[in-house]
């Protein structure tokens, strides 16, 4: 069963939408539900990783915090590295530039 929701939002968030909806040649009916349906499955997601997190502390599984600084650093060093040597090219600007979608 679906149900009809309504919210408020500005002229500038509905172009957006309506922009991407027309990118991925859907209706913005369908690019809404689609939203929705993300947002609901990262929750589930972002909520068993923080259980998964707990869990791990209350059986002692964890790191002292001066290893997870230096494991930190070390990983941060690997990245710069590899952008240096040109195997990484950095993320992706977010939001995405619209003259370029």
């Amino acid at each position: 069963m679906t149900v009809h929701v309504s919210f408020d939002i500005d002229e500038a968030q509905k172009a957006e939408l309506e922009r991407i909806a027309r990118h991925e040649n859907i209706t913005l009916q369908a690019l809404m539900a689609r939203l929705v349906e993300q947002r609901l499955e990262y929750d589930v997601w972002f909520k068993a990783g923080v259980q998964s997190g707990l869990d791990s502390l209350a059986r002692g599984d964890s790191i002292p915090h001066d290893e997870a600084v230096a494991r930190m650093r070390a990983r941060t060093a690997e990245l710069k590295a590899q952008k240096r040597s040109g195997i990484l090219h950095g993320a992706q600007r977010w939001p995405p530039d619209p003259e370029q979608t």
